[in-house]
């Protein structure tokens, strides 16, 4: 079963200005921290529960 994960506005925001501060650094890395991000974001939907072990 896959999760929707959801972030809260604060966190949404937070993340559009961690964005924009990448971006600033060089160009297409704020694109490329927030696919990271989104892709972290899936996988923790797909599995929200650490292994114990």
């Amino acid at each position: 079963m896959t999760y929707i994960v959801r972030l809260r506005e604060e966190a949404e925001l937070d993340l559009e200005d961690a964005a924009s501060w990448y971006e600033s650094q060089r160009s297409g890395l704020g694109q490329d921290f927030l696919d990271t991000v989104l892709q972290s974001l899936e996988l923790i939907g797909q599995n929200p529960s650490p292994d114990k072990g």
